[in-house]
């Protein structure tokens, strides 16, 4: 059987900010930032899957990134392209941990503000 790939984590990681139980640390400012990035259908790549490498030290996506689980999540009723194109290729599989996440963008952008 032939392994398929699928460009999301497989669960929230301890500290993703989509977590319900995070301290709220982004921000107003980033939080809403990132919730319309995601109502505009972009990826949010896991933090633990970027890389770091410059000197900078600001994310790098790469190929070895993957989809937040926690954004996927909260997506799961409103899915974004990445997510659509991987659904009918076959290759998506929801992360675990659905109880763990926000249940709307606007719930995140409260809890960091």
């Amino acid at each position: 059987m032939k392994r398929k790939l699928n460009p999301v984590t497989s669960r929230p990681c301890k500290h993703c900010p989509f977590r319900r139980d995070q301290f709220g640390f982004l921000g107003e400012a980033r939080a809403e930032e990132i919730a319309i990035s995601l109502q505009h259908g972009q990826s949010f790549t896991c933090h633990e899957t970027n890389d770091y490498a410059d000197e900078t030290g600001k994310a790098i996506v790469t190929i070895e990134s993957k989809h937040c689980a926690g954004a996927a999540l909260m997506l799961a009723d409103n899915p974004n392209q990445l997510m659509q194109v991987t659904q009918r290729l076959g290759y998506w599989v929801e992360p675990e941990g659905r109880e763990l996440v926000f249940k709307s963008l606007e719930e995140f952008v409260r809890h960091h503000s």
